[in-house]
């Protein structure tokens, strides 16, 4: 699915937009051209639409970047690459062509931006059912929190239909790869 950034009108992403400098839409076209400039290996960018009714949020898109799309193949398992805390899959920049062709052999790579973050959807925070998050305890909104990043990350590979995957992840990316 092509990569489309949302306008929107709302007054909070104004307000981020303000604090931060960017927009979504000048993130998503700045990281196009990086990983244009600097990714060698073919690849294809566009987001992968999951369901989410674990969370309650339906349908929510997934930015995800394929290096060696042609090797598609449930015969190969391919590397996942996750990225940390308030980052997006552009900072891998550097490291996609080397992992695409791991000790001489062509690898299917496959990077996202976690859900709420970068080029993905942006969902509200799921409630804790009748209660709002914030309500909640601080046990029970980290565990919130987790499921959100994992339940997405679930739904993701389902909706690839990897069977398996080698996770490589950076920071915060590391930490929810293991609670995976």
């Amino acid at each position: 699915e092509p990569r489309i950034a949302e306008p929107s009108l709302n007054p909070l992403v104004l307000l981020a937009s303000l604090w931060t400098g960017a927009y979504v839409e000048q993130a998503v076209s700045d990281e196009a051209a990086l990983l244009n400039h600097f990714v060698r290996s073919p690849y294809r960018l566009g987001h992968v639409t999951v369901q989410l009714p674990s969370l309650n949020l339906g349908a929510q898109r997934i930015n995800t970047l394929e290096i060696h799309p042609d090797l598609n193949s449930t015969d190969e398992v391919p590397i996942v690459w996750l990225h940390g805390a308030g980052a997006g899959l552009g900072f891998g920049f550097r490291n996609f062509d080397s992992l695409a062709n791991l000790g001489g052999v062509r690898r299917r790579v496959l990077a996202l931006d976690w859900l709420g973050q970068a080029g993905s959807s942006r969902p509200s925070f799921p409630s804790g059912g009748l209660r709002p998050a914030w309500t909640l305890s601080e046990s029970q909104q980290v565990e919130l929190a987790i499921r959100f990043s994992v339940d997405s990350l679930e739904a993701w590979r389902a909706a690839l239909g990897l069977e398996r995957m080698d996770l490589i992840a950076h920071s915060m990316g590391g930490y929810l790869a293991t609670q995976y």
